[in-house]
């Protein structure tokens, strides 16, 4: 639904021009052939394939069956606090107002049944009146009171103030700085008001999904202190359980406000540490999706019969950057031999499967502050080649000499599961041709998050950043308030940069505010920042057939597909 008033008048739709494309038997027996790689950003092509949904969906949905899928991440299911294992709980747990498309930019309503800007400062919601929240014998018995309660506005006003107080919530900066307050005019009117206008006010890093706009009850935090290791809200499953022994497991809610929806029972996520035995655990049939972590995996599986495969951008992004605070990153000479250091194309073709000879672009697109994922607003691959600096191995040593260092010997701090650790040795083995000596530091992810975005304490780290759902939160990274508004990870503190981000912040035509996004991508670029963003990968998601009506490949549309069914 969009929003009423002219400010809202987007000039351009939006729609990425990402293709996808059915891979496998399914797929093959369709006649489509082989893989159709996506654009570069910023045009208009046509999707290829059937985007969007998994094959052979036509037929009557069944009701029923488990979902089964695989995960290795952290264990924090605080909806708005972690965007691992957070994030997955949030969508499937707690009622969300409503979400942005990323392909579209459409809003779409879900707990909310209106939404209204009269002016640039101000959004009234107004909320459904059958809501609920998650009813069991053991939720009644736990937090007397709540279970079948009305889902109201002071629910809402309640979870966007709890972002002031949870230390490292991504929506912070925003509840803290932008935010003037919240009003309940009546149990079912959400009245936000801003201190000034501001564009990304629905975006995922202020009220949006998936971390900022869960429905959350006071009465769970008051009794459990916080949402760690507890859920319960007014979504479409009820958490059955979540620990690092069995996984994660949603059970169906049959209170949920939609009364066909989910399709399906339950969903359960096995852990699985490694790629190898998330490809067997598929082969078997043990999960049914399955995420190949670079192409000759999933090439590999491709043909595999029953299954398909959907190619599509990666919103994440390969990146690392050093601290400025301590030396020898203080002196900006340092900084800058590392942007001359790097060879994108020969870290693409050896973290991603390619062969010596290879295209890098058919295996990972360069990316500026953006991945390129997010197509609507980033720069073309062809522009990013002209405006990095060119890989130049002498000019680095000659700006290290220059600084009085003949070599440096500095730590790197990694995450010490999935690909990271390759991504940090790849990073590493560039670096040590010029003189810096990274020695390399492995964390698991609650202490990475601990120590290096929250406390700055590092040299350098590396990281496949989190999936970006709007161009607010890479961008994010770059000022001087850092992207939770506790200061820059990096101690970077450019006024021209932060300017950028402001202009861009008080300009609501989608048209105009994607020219000023694709400005300060450049001006980062220009600078050269002491982060120094790498790739995109492609994203390889396999599934068997019988999983129809997948929303994939569409943004935040596939977390809020609750009409999936199996065919079995």
């Amino acid at each position: 639904m969009p929003r009423n008033g002219s400010l809202w008048n987007k000039g351009l739709n939006g729609r990425l021009s990402r293709r996808r494309l059915l891979t496998g038997a399914t797929a093959l027996a369709a006649g489509a052939g082989a893989y159709a790689l996506a654009g570069c950003g910023g045009g208009d092509e046509e999707t290829a394939g059937t985007p969007g949904a998994s094959p052979q969906a036509e037929g009557t949905p069944k009701k029923g069956g488990q979902r089964e899928l695989s995960y290795f991440s952290g264990w924090n299911i605080d909806p708005q606090l972690d965007f691992n294992m957070g994030a997955m709980v949030s969508f499937r747990v707690y009622s969300h107002m409503f979400y942005e498309r990323m392909d579209t930019g459409e809003t779409v309503l879900l707990a909310a049944r209106s939404l209204e800007q009269p002016d640039e400062v101000t959004y009234v919601f107004t909320l459904r009146d059958d809501m609920h929240f998650q009813d069991t014998p053991d939720i009644a018995s736990t937090y007397p009171g709540l279970a079948g309660r009305l889902v109201t506005s002071e629910d809402v006003k309640y979870a966007i103030e709890r972002q002031r107080t949870v230390a490292g919530a991504p929506a912070r900066d925003y509840a803290l700085n932008r935010l003037d307050r919240v009003e309940v005019p009546d149990q079912l009117t959400v009245r936000i008001v801003n201190k000034g206008p501001f564009s990304w006010t629905l975006s995922s890093l202020s009220l949006g999904s998936p971390l900022c706009a869960p429905i959350i009850a006071h009465e769970v935090v008051e009794k459990a202190g916080d949402l760690k290791t507890v859920a319960v809200g007014s979504g479409p499953f009820l958490l059955d359980y979540a620990n690092q022994t069995q996984g994660v497991r949603f059970v169906r809610n049959p209170g949920y406000f939609v009364p066909d929806e989910p399709f399906i029972d339950s969903e359960r996520w096995r852990i699985v540490n490694d790629p190898e035995t998330g490809e067997a655990a598929f082969r078997s049939g043990e999960i049914d999706t399955y995420v190949a972590d670079n192409r000759p995996r999933a090439d590999s599986l491709k043909d595999l019969p029953g299954t398909f495969q959907v190619l599509d951008a990666d919103l994440r992004w390969a990146m690392f950057g050093v601290n400025t605070r301590k030396p020898p990153f203080n002196d900006a000479r340092v900084v800058e031999a590392l942007h001359y250091a790097i060879d994108r194309d020969a870290m693409i073709l050896s973290l991603e499967g390619g062969r010596s000879g290879d295209d890098p672009q058919e295996y990972g697109r360069w990316c500026s502050g953006l991945p390129w994922g997010l197509e609507f607003y980033s720069l073309s691959q062809e522009e990013l080649r002209g405006l990095y600096p060119p890989l130049d191995l002498q000019k680095a040593r000659d700006l290290l000499s220059a600084a009085g260092h003949d070599s440096v010997d500095v730590s790197l701090k990694h995450i010490n599961i999935g690909k990271h650790p390759q991504l940090a040795q790849m990073i590493a083995t560039q670096l040590r041709e010029v003189g810096i000596n990274a020695r390399l530091e492995p964390l698991d992810t609650p202490t990475f998050i601990s120590k290096v975005p929250l406390q700055f304490d590092f040299e350098m780290n590396s990281r496949y950043q989190v999936n970006a759902t709007s161009p607010e939160q890479p961008l994010r990274i770059y000022l001087t308030t850092g992207g939770q508004g506790l200061g820059s990870e990096w101690g970077l503190t450019d006024t021209d940069i932060d300017a950028a981000f402001e202009d861009v912040a008080r300009t609501f035509p989608l048209a105009e505010r994607r020219e000023k996004v694709q400005e300060m991508q450049r001006l980062i670029i220009r600078k050269n920042v002491p982060v120094i963003n790498l790739y995109a990968p492609f994203l390889y998601t396999q599934y068997y057939d019988f999983i129809k009506d997948n929303q994939a490949g569409t943004g935040q549309a596939v977390y809020f597909n609750y009409r999936l069914w199996l065919d079995k």
